[in-house]
């Protein structure tokens, strides 16, 4: 029953850190409205600007889907190879699968596209074809992110772990 109680204990802080990765994406959402809206206020600021203070804002949060990255990997194998001690455990691979798309999607983001777009930003090349491109996928990215993972977050929270007796 220890191990129990340890799994509930490591679901809802689970569930919290992937629920505060959700709250991330939409924060920045909010934020990209507001920051790419302010020359209608402060005609000074140019789209540049609002796309470089957008990086930055994006940096930062990228720190956090890395560490949630790491933390999805570990708490994901974890309980899917401790899965045999809990009952309810045959949508384990559906959360090891679903885990993984979060991890490949936040890598993505945080390795590839949010690089590539401040670097093209430092070069001032960002009015290009292939810089509208990259940023349209990240956006996508992004959005299928936020998706997968309220998926996990609501999934977890509803499912979580329970012992053998509580599914009978």
């Amino acid at each position: 029953m220890k191990l129990y109680k340890t799994f509930r204990i490591l679901d809802s802080i689970y569930g919290l850190m992937l629920g505060i990765g959700v709250g991330c994406i939409i924060a920045c959402a909010f934020a990209a409205a507001t920051i790419f809206g302010a020359s209608s206020f402060l005609p000074q600021l140019s789209i540049s600007d609002s796309g470089l203070l957008m990086g930055k804002i994006f940096e930062k949060c990228n720190v956090y889907f890395n560490i949630l990255a790491i933390v999805i990997i570990i708490y994901e194998l974890t309980t899917f190879f401790a899965a045999r001690l809990f009952a309810c455990s045959t949508q384990r691979q559906l959360w090891l699968l679903l885990g993984g798309i979060n991890v490949i999607l936040i890598f993505l983001f945080t390795l590839y596209y949010t690089p590539y777009i401040m670097e093209s930003q430092a070069l001032g090349s960002f009015g290009t074809a292939e810089f509208d491109s990259m940023h349209k996928q990240s956006e996508m990215v992004f959005k299928i992110l936020l998706f997968t993972l309220s998926l996990s977050a609501i999934w977890r929270g509803i499912i979580g772990s329970k012992p053998f007796n509580a599914c009978k």
